[in-house]
């Protein structure tokens, strides 16, 4: 049964974990990335109290939109479009009741299947129709740090842009047993294979294998097959020296039918 090392967040790997189970694999849970609340739960409340003065809202991940709703005291208003870059957003907004027809959702891909589609800012933007928003205001929702390229787009193309962090990115502190299970597979140089569904969790994988156990950490962290949801995250791993990358496409289902 061939090891799989999940490095999502480790409130988001329950329904991974199964289907990875299920389709008989073993996995390990050792979340790359932790996810914390809203650096200023204040500010976060204020810019929430007024969420009719924006044209749109902007997610950047579901992350943020978990983080936000959560800090929103009534519904979202009906009148207010959302925009978000891709499946997995446009689920977590549905869990919330934010869905076709009662509400307008903006996403890539919602006229093709292209497998050639990619999930991420870039793809974002040309979906959004800027003279109708134009001149906003529009409020980007996010997590700390991240990518400027949205909000510095937007506000090049005429848009007045906020942006609000509804949610905080942390590199985890791994548990002790979380750290033998994983040192058992690279002291023995045993292959596994690597879901990694964030750019930053490359990084930071690669750092916490290297404080752990030195240089054979990242050496074997970069050899094994790693599984990445989108063409971002595979161009970054390369860059990263990854060694053998998977580009699977979005969705759990889609991630485990890679696992060989």
């Amino acid at each position: 049964m061939g090891v799989v090392v999940i490095t999502r967040p480790v409130q988001q790997t329950d329904g991974l974990v199964k289907a990875v189970r299920e389709a008989g694999f073993a996995p390990l849970v050792f979340p790359a990335i932790a996810i914390g609340p809203a650096p200023s739960p204040e500010r976060l409340a204020a810019v929430l109290a007024r969420l009719q003065t924006f044209r749109m809202v902007i997610f950047v991940s579901p992350n943020a939109i978990e983080g936000a709703l959560a800090a929103l005291p009534r519904a979202w208003p009906t009148s207010l479009p959302v925009a978000v870059m891709g499946p997995g957003s446009v689920a977590a907004l549905a869990r919330h009741g934010i869905a076709a027809p009662d509400y307008r959702v903006v996403s890539p891909g919602r006229q093709t299947e292209s497998e050639d589609l990619r999930f991420d800012s870039e793809s974002l933007y040309r979906e959004l129709d800027l003279k109708a928003l134009r001149p906003g205001p529009i409020l980007l929702v996010k997590g700390n740090g991240g990518r400027p390229w949205l909000a510095d787009q937007l506000a090049s193309a005429g848009l007045v842009v906020e942006t609000v962090e509804s949610y905080a990115r942390s590199l985890p502190r791994p548990t002790p047993p979380e750290l033998a299970l994983l040192e058992k597979l690279v002291l023995g140089q045993h292959r596994a294979q690597l879901i990694v569904t964030s750019s930053e969790s490359l990084g930071n994988i690669l750092r916490i294998c290297q404080d752990a156990f030195g240089r054979d950490g990242p050496d074997w962290v970069r050899s094994q097959r790693v599984i990445v949801p989108h063409a971002r995250i595979a161009e970054n791993a390369t860059a990263l020296g990854f060694a053998d990358v998977v580009l699977s496409g979005t969705g759990d289902e889609n991630i485990v039918r890679a696992l060989k």
